[in-house]
């Protein structure tokens, strides 16, 4: 059986908690979770054992430190584990479901060291659609998809790989794993975008993160976040391609990445964003929030707790070397 880790980092996420842990629960156990808890107050990661919930003191934000740290973290756990992932707090791997095949055995027969997924934004389109309600699968409620090239990330390792800063990119090349697809959960209701982007004004940086504009859509207004993250008109989502059209507009922006090497290349062409119809077979992909789920893949504790901890101390302790040597540079 392959054995998968997945790691996340948070702060007060109470919408989003219970859900991603819900989801990597059902595919790779809870106790092979890792969640790197940033000072949390507000409960959101109490009672999750036997997930690993690690803790920490609030400090400033440093996404070059966070990028290292999880690149270190994802080495260390590879000496255990034969599959290690990185996901925000609101993003959710899914297998196409015509594949027919559970997390684990999909992953056994992918060919290749790093993957990347095609990355969509799950949006809620307010006056149609009712609000998030946790005992209702959330593509249940949500008919709209829109692809963002920012979001095909790699974050799928059976060897080790550096992250760049926001988890964008990493130093391996692009490799797209056929039907694998990364969901956003960061538009998916309003409401509750609005509340997380009010509280994630809130949050400290530090002086490298504000100067190099990391992580700047935290620090925008609520009116020009929710313009960014959902900008488009009733007319926008009549012209889009209907559900039946899906496999080919996935298929038309994987061709068009062919010979860009770079974001710039891609932005140019006009191709890193784009509004299609969610298909049926996506409806019940993202659970309801439950107590407590059955796990697909489940392979027992793997990693002990204080042995989490101490791979944890480790990478934070080379990640802060090595942002010191960066600065130096």
């Amino acid at each position: 059986m392959l054995r998968i880790a997945a790691i996340t980092t948070v702060y007060d996420e109470r919408e989003f908690m219970p859900i991603w842990h819900g989801h990597y629960a059902r595919l790779i156990g809870e106790e092979n979770l890792f969640i790197i808890d940033d000072g949390s107050t507000d409960g959101s990661t109490d009672g999750l054992e036997p997930s690993h919930v690690i803790k920490r003191p609030k400090a400033p934000i440093d996404q070059i430190v966070r990028a290292a740290m999880i690149g270190y973290m994802t080495e260390a756990l590879l000496a255990y584990y034969d599959v290690v992932i990185y996901v925000d707090v609101d993003e959710l791997l899914v297998v196409d479901p015509l594949i027919r095949l559970p997390f684990a055995d999909y992953l056994a027969r992918i060919p290749g060291k790093h993957f990347n997924a095609v990355g969509f934004n799950i949006l809620h389109r307010a006056e149609h659609e009712p609000d998030y309600e946790p005992s209702v699968p959330v593509l249940e409620v949500r008919q709209w998809l829109e692809f963002e090239f920012g979001y095909c990330k790699q974050l799928v390792h059976k060897a080790p790989a550096k992250y760049g800063a926001g988890f964008h990119r990493t130093n391996k090349p692009l490799n797209f794993a056929p039907g694998l697809y990364l969901l956003h959960l960061r538009a998916f209701d309003t409401r509750v975008a609005l509340r997380r982007i009010e509280h994630r004004r809130r949050l400290a940086w530090s002086d490298r993160s504000l100067r190099l504009g990391h992580g700047s859509q935290n620090r925008q207004t609520p009116e020009q976040y929710m313009a960014e993250v959902n900008p488009y008109r009733p007319e926008d989502y009549e012209a889009a391609p209907r559900m039946a059209l899906f496999n080919d507009f996935v298929v038309a922006k994987l061709k068009a990445l062919e010979g860009l090497e770079k974001y710039q290349d891609f932005e140019q062409a006009g191709l890193t964003r784009g509004l299609v119809e969610r298909p049926d077979r996506f409806r019940g992909v993202i659970h309801p929030v439950l107590e407590r789920v059955a796990a697909t893949n489940a392979t027992g504790r793997i990693v002990g707790r204080d042995q989490a901890e101490d791979m944890f101390n480790v990478a934070l302790a080379a990640a802060h070397e090595l942002a010191l040597e960066v600065d130096l540079e």
